[in-house]
């Protein structure tokens, strides 16, 4: 297992990638500025080409897809929103990772089969949980919370931020998740839904696995896409379509390995 995880690494490593700050030649795709390891992980020590200094499972996968059709591909790294627009506007081709919602079909084009989301071209699938503090007394039945004093919070535009919203107990002030978690910690915050790798990682790195307790059901569970923008996506069909059809080749014969080896 340990060889095969070395390979996966070697030949991505092999791809000639950069990441830019301006809309270059090729496909642009644009992922969030955040640490959510194993799916995105700066790196402690970024190569003299790359600004930023990220990879991880998500990059990986798009790195992988592009060196098995021959494209060029490049990144930018934005905060969540802006990535959003750059995708609207048609300054970046694509990003990742967006689950589907209908009005999210107004600035992205993903993956369909007779216009029904196809599931089978995801990235991959995620649980959310809502993390607390041990004695916070906030509970989750599946349908509804109890025992909310100062609220929940999770990451801005997220799905399952917007949820919160929808059941009344979202947070007066909204944090990064670094951020959320201290606050849990010090028991100023009732809860903070995150997917659960990157929760995990985050409790790990942040030594707070006394402080920090999860509840037992989870919150939400979606699937992760790659959306282009339209104006790429009805430029370029065919390469879309083969793109998505490598990613979920990839999903089946890479992602597990490429989380063990990005985990911390």
């Amino acid at each position: 297992m340990l060889n095969s995880i070395r390979l996966v690494a070697l030949s991505i490593s092999m791809l000639l990638i950069t990441v830019v700050q301006a809309q270059p030649k090729g496909l642009t795709l644009c992922y969030e500025d955040q640490d959510y390891t194993p799916y995105l992980r700066p790196l402690k020590f970024p190569p003299p080409n790359d600004e930023v200094g990220f990879r991880g499972v998500l990059p990986d996968m798009a790195m992988l897809a592009a060196q098995e059709l021959e494209m060029q591909i490049n990144f930018l790294v934005l905060p969540w929103k802006r990535c959003i627009e750059y995708v609207r506007q048609g300054k970046a081709d694509g990003m990742f990772a967006a689950v589907w919602k209908s009005e999210r079909e107004a600035w992205g084009r993903y993956p369909k089969d007779n216009d029904v989301i196809d599931k089978t071209k995801r990235l991959w699938s995620v649980d959310y949980y809502v993390y607390t503090y041990p004695e916070s007394g906030l509970k989750w039945d599946g349908t509804s919370f109890s025992g909310v004093r100062s609220g929940i919070d999770a990451p801005l535009g997220y799905v399952t931020y917007d949820k919160l919203n929808t059941l009344g107990v979202l947070s007066e002030h909204n944090n990064l998740p670094d951020k959320g978690f201290q606050l849990l910690s010090l028991k100023r915050l009732d809860g903070y839904v995150l997917e659960k790798l990157t929760a995990d990682n985050l409790i790990n790195r942040q030594k707070l696995t006394d402080q920090i307790s999860v509840l037992p059901s989870a919150f939400h569970s979606d699937e992760l896409y790659l959306p282009f923008s339209y104006q790429w996506f009805d430029a370029n069909p065919m390469q879309a379509g083969l793109f998505w059809d490598a990613l979920a080749r990839i999903r089946e014969n890479n992602v597990e390995q490429l989380i063990d080896y990005y985990r911390e």
